[in-house]
């Protein structure tokens, strides 16, 4: 007997003893919570290099800062979304991150061309890094919309 087989990715994170449903939203909650704060330790990282920037051509760090700004930004609206449990909010964050993860791939490219190897590949794994949260939050829309639905259902049935 298997107790931890899924066929939900996410599931499989936050370890669903159901063999063959999808975890509730509310089982996601912390592990989206988690990928909050690496978008934030992402943040972090890129503030403590503010002074390379220069590297290719920001002499003030602008990019940085608005990199950093952004992921922040993305961050706390993950967290209300993971416990608000909106679905609206989270289509949001959803073409939010998308937003944030494609800038980010242009940005590496543009730092690849003025010889910032370094700053190129970690922009590409922000970006890259950005497509497992995609995954995430849009199973965690499901997961909202079938607890939604659910939830309906069970109190249609109990009004009969």
């Amino acid at each position: 007997r298997v107790l931890f087989r899924s066929v939900n990715p996410a599931a499989a994170m936050v370890g669903t003893l159901e063999s063959s449903r999808p975890p509730p939203a509310r089982a996601m909650e912390n592990t989206l919570i988690v990928v909050a704060n690496l978008s934030v330790t992402f943040a972090i990282g890129i503030l403590a290099n503010v002074g390379k920037t220069a590297n290719y051509g920001d002499t003030n760090g602008i990019s940085a800062y608005m990199s950093a700004l952004l992921l922040l930004i993305y961050a706390f609206l993950l967290c209300t979304v993971a416990v608000t449990r909106q679905v609206d909010q989270a289509k949001v964050v959803f073409y939010f991150k998308g937003a944030i993860s494609l800038s980010s791939v242009i940005f590496s490219v543009t730092a690849f061309a003025q010889g910032a190897a370094g700053f190129g590949m970690s922009y590409i794994f922000f970006g890259l890094a950005g497509l497992v949260e995609l995954l995430m939050i849009k199973n965690f829309i499901q997961a909202i919309a079938r607890d939604d639905l659910e939830r309906k259902r069970n109190t249609r049935d109990a009004q009969m």
